[in-house]
């Protein structure tokens, strides 16, 4: 509601700064985005009530999956960029995340690397499911505008770079304009998994209200 006002009565008005990203967005090229990035999920075969996860820390790409996952009605995963292989495969299970968005690397951590540690299947084209995550059927990786050389996972049939989903997605898509009609507020949006000190996380499911 906040965006749809502010797209309303300023338009061009500076809506977002990514400092270390060298970004900005006015509240119109937000939109923008968003819609295009809300038909790229859809064109993957996500539905309304499916989970994709992100881990990753603060960027653009992570506040247009939020916004875009809401307007899908489609549920995000907030996975701790700090997680290890045996919490990322248990967060991603117990959420039967269908896909995940991810950073390439993080500090010391291969996020990629890691993903195949518990499917390796992604290498491969095959289309059967990872026995490791036996929904994850797509891996984005989140690539950087500055860096256009070649990576290995390039070169791996069932992982793509978010600039490449977000160029599959129409600005003007009329399944967005028809879900907006049936998303409620009492409707899933986020699923966060807590600190799991005394055994392991539970998901605390929000909605578009709560949120």
């Amino acid at each position: 509601m906040y965006l749809m006002q502010q797209l309303k009565n300023g338009p061009a008005r500076e809506a977002v700064v990514s400092r270390h990203e060298r970004e900005r967005y006015s509240y119109r090229a937000l939109q923008v985005e968003v819609n295009r990035l809300a038909s790229a999920l859809l064109n993957l075969g996500l539905l309304p009530g499916d989970r994709i996860g992100i881990w990753s820390h603060n960027n653009i790409a992570w506040l247009l999956m939020q916004l875009a996952t809401a307007k899908a009605g489609i549920i995000l995963v907030n996975l701790n960029p700090a997680y290890r292989v045996s919490e990322l495969e248990y967060a991603l299970n117990k959420s039967g995340c269908k896909a995940i968005v991810t950073m390439r690397r993080y500090k010391s951590s291969d996020y990629l690397d890691m993903l195949l540690q518990i499917a390796p299947e992604l290498k491969d084209g095959s289309g059967s499911a990872p026995a490791g995550l036996p929904s994850l059927r797509h891996v984005v990786w989140i690539d950087s505008s500055a860096r256009e050389t070649d990576d290995p996972f390039d070169r791996c049939p069932r992982v793509q770079r978010f600039s490449q989903l977000l160029a599959t997605g129409l600005v003007d898509d009329e399944r967005l304009v028809q879900l907006s009609k049936s998303i409620q507020p009492v409707d899933s949006i986020n699923i966060q998994f807590t600190s799991g000190t005394t055994g392991s996380p539970k998901g605390a499911t929000l909605t578009h209200r709560t949120s």
